[in-house]
């Protein structure tokens, strides 16, 4: 069962719910002056099964197994959090009614001039983990002594929410939903933010979500994007799944070759020192190709507003896909040839605009992929930094993790507005 739930989307899992033993949420929505609202999103955050209101503002969702982490969410109010027991069901089922409290306005950031601007976050004591992004905001794990605490700040650091956490934390994961959880022990913790609180809601094993949440990788309006991995990672499927129903399409799968992968351009040199090496030309090769089939392939994938594009280093070659699965266009690429390739794309959280990372020398380089032909355009330094941790990009401002020179045993975040170097 456990190979099964990748080959059919999550959201369809209450199709089945007739044949299995489990549990049922039915309900209705409402927002201001109990007005159902339709189109309203019902997920449980433990599995991504989900559902959206008819047009009364009603809903049925099938719950396999429990915890179940309710999350019902509509454009304009906050989010509304339940975690869900045994105890909360009669029979098997659960009737709700749930209100929707309008949004309450935010703090808006503060727009920051300039071309260059650094240290965003290097107070002194604090040590921050990690860092995510949060629509406009940032969300920081912070860590003062020994306590761990989180706090979600605009561009101005003003501070919207904080919370001190009850236990150790070592990052952020997000799901291909672009939900946030934090990770702690051998857990992770749902986040909610709402009403200037922060609130953890319940909590995933970690073996739970890197086996069954995690391969879905990418998602938009229309399919979750899935992907199998196998021999060493190197065999990679991608799946598409239609959110609206239907079945789950291969659409992709990644084969390496090995006399493709000995002959590429950064391995050329070596493959053909290895090729006449005497007298142990063989156990050098047999070592050789021990190398190559350990390298995990990265094909990274990113959701389109009606498709996706996917990266196959292995074949040089770019997929756009439509929303229906099929190939439309398929590009040449050539930016992972060069040896200082760092196998990461970047996508900026904002725009959408894709960089290409390579390091060389102690300095991180970043070069803009074209949106027409997806070829190599503009280059950018990030300057007076080794080896930037964590690198993100929302606006074309870089942030990143990296060690103060005053305080060389705390990580610091910074931000560095990316210029074109010419």
């Amino acid at each position: 069962m456990r190979a099964y739930i990748f080959l059919v989307p999550a959201f369809l899992w209450s199709v089945l719910a007739w044949a299995q033993d489990g549990y049922r949420i039915t309900g209705q929505v409402l927002g201001e002056n109990d007005r159902p609202l339709s189109e309203a999103s019902v997920l449980n955050r433990a599995s991504l099964e989900g559902t959206s209101t008819d047009s009364e503002g009603r809903f049925s969702l099938f719950i396999e197994t429990l915890p179940a982490y309710l999350e019902v969410s509509f454009i304009g109010y906050d989010s509304h959090f339940r975690e869900l027991t045994a105890e909360n069901f009669e029979d098997g089922v659960l009737e709700l009614s749930i209100r929707l409290k309008p949004r309450s306005e935010q703090l808006r950031p503060v727009l920051v001039e300039g071309k260059r601007y650094e240290n965003f976050f290097t107070h002194s004591g604090f040590e921050v983990l990690d860092f995510a992004f949060v629509d406009e905001h940032t969300l920081l794990l912070l860590k003062y002594g020994r306590e761990y605490k989180l706090a979600l700040i605009n561009e101005a650091e003003d501070s919207l929410m904080h919370l001190l956490l009850p236990r150790r934390a070592s990052g952020f994961v997000k799901d291909c939903l672009q939900h946030v959880y934090l990770e702690s022990g051998d857990s992770l913790y749902a986040l909610r933010f709402a009403q200037e609180k922060i609130e953890l809601i319940g909590a995933l094993a970690l073996d739970f979500y890197v086996e069954q949440v995690k391969p879905c990788v990418a998602s938009n309006a229309y399919n979750l994007y899935y992907k199998l991995y196998k021999g060493s990672n190197q065999w990679v499927r991608t799946y598409q799944s239609p959110i609206s129903g239907g079945k789950s399409r291969l659409i992709h799968a990644t084969k390496p070759d090995l006399n493709d992968i000995l002959y590429r351009q950064q391995y050329k040199r070596t493959a053909l020192m290895l090729r006449y090496t005497d007298p142990k030309e063989g156990l050098e090769m047999i070592s050789w190709y021990r190398h190559i089939l350990n390298r995990p392939a990265y094909n990274p994938l990113f959701a389109l507003h009606t498709g996706a594009l996917l990266f196959d280093h292995l074949t040089d070659s770019l997929f756009m896909f439509d929303k229906e699965g099929n190939i439309g266009k398929q590009y040449r690429i050539k930016h992972h040839l060069n040896k200082h390739f760092k196998n990461e794309i970047l996508r900026d959280a904002a725009t959408g605009k894709l960089y290409v990372r390579y390091e060389k020398g102690g300095m991180t380089t970043l070069l803009s992929l074209s949106g027409e032909d997806y070829t190599t355009q503009e280059r950018y330094l990030l300057k007076g930094y080794d080896f930037p941790v964590s690198l993100k990009i929302r606006n074309g401002i870089a942030y990143f993790l990296d060690y103060a020179q005053k305080d060389m045993d705390r990580l610091k975040l910074h931000r560095q507005r990316l210029v074109v170097d010419r």
